[in-house]
């Protein structure tokens, strides 16, 4: 029997059900329990995802504030004499330099990220993340100075005052935990320190390896 249009189809659909729930209720509310989890499975990955993706794109905001551009070099860095260039190019509003070290600290297996900036420079471009260290940041002026972030004061199990063990090459040194920035700051593991005491402390004296700009209009 040939039966036509979407009433027909839906009872055929429905008298199709039927048969199978009477002949196999178990296998047939397995299969629905089945595709139920699967759909609830797949949900609760993509939202966790988007949690973890929303997460790091607000971390890295922090990081890059008001930047249009970013200029990057290698681990090894180049000569900070590029950052006058570019400071000086009439296209450029704003230029920040910095100094990304991944360092080696004493007693833990992982590094940690430490990033050296201009506070002044910085300010311009990453506002909401030079404010959480809070009004006065003469206080990373001093050559051992170090702000954490919450979750490396966690990780490190440091407080405001403390001492943070970094190794250099085969040399330790003492940094100073000047300032904890709260948990909403920055989400993951970071160290700020000023620009002129990374590059003396960790043999970079005129590199850098990344300068942020903000275009002019």
């Amino acid at each position: 029997m040939k039966v036509a249009g979407s009433g027909g189809a839906f009872a055929a659909w429905r008298a199709l059900l039927r048969s199978q729930f009477r002949d196999q209720p178990a296998r047939l509310a397995a299969a629905a329990l089945s595709i139920a989890l699967g759909v609830a499975l797949a949900s609760a990955i993509d939202l966790v995802n988007q949690a973890a993706l929303d997460r790091f794109d607000a971390a890295a905001r922090r990081l890059v504030g008001r930047t249009d551009l970013i200029v990057r070099g290698s681990a090894a860095g180049f000569d900070e004499a590029w950052y006058a260039r570019l400071a000086k190019d009439p296209a450029v509003a704003v230029a920040s330099p910095a100094l990304e070290l991944r360092t080696a600290v004493a007693g833990e297996r992982e590094p940690l990220r430490i990033l050296g900036l201009d506070p002044f420079r910085a300010r311009l471009l990453q506002p909401a993340l030079i404010a959480a260290l809070g009004a006065d940041l003469t206080a990373l002026w001093q050559p051992d100075a170090i702000a954490l972030s919450a979750a490396a004061a966690a990780r490190l199990h440091l407080r405001a005052g403390g001492v943070l063990n970094v190794v250099v090459g085969d040399s330790p040194h003492r940094l100073r935990v000047v300032a904890l920035l709260p948990e909403s700051a920055y989400p993951q593991p970071l160290g700020i320190m000023d620009l002129a005491s990374a590059q003396w402390i960790f043999g970079r004296i005129g590199l850098l390896n990344r300068i942020d700009l903000r275009l002019a209009d």
